[in-house]
């Protein structure tokens, strides 16, 4: 295995949250991975959102009948359902991540 030396004054960063005591390196690194992370998969909500909603829209444009107007305000109203899921999963992994 690699090992990998840290310079001392960056072990004890408290970057960045000021008010927390100061985490080594690996675990800071492991929560920017982490807020990455999440950071990718609410762009992944708000792009399956779009899609829906962008699918409704179409079908409600292109078909002319009841039906087809049911499915794509259906369509539209799961985009809607969709993007508040992934806000709220990603307000509330923010929040445990910003806990000390």
């Amino acid at each position: 295995m690699y090992s990998l030396s840290i310079p001392s004054f960056l072990s004890s960063l408290s970057f960045p949250f000021p008010h927390m005591p100061p985490i080594p390196l690996a675990d800071q690194l492991a929560l920017e991975r982490t807020k990455l992370a999440a950071e990718r998969t609410l762009l992944a909500y708000v792009r399956t959102a779009l899609a829906l909603v962008a699918g409704g829209l179409t079908i409600v444009n292109v078909f002319k009948s009841a039906p087809a107007a049911v499915g794509g305000a259906a369509l539209m109203a799961g985009g809607v359902v969709v993007i508040l899921l992934g806000l709220r999963r990603s307000l509330r992994l923010r929040r445990r991540l910003l806990r000390p």
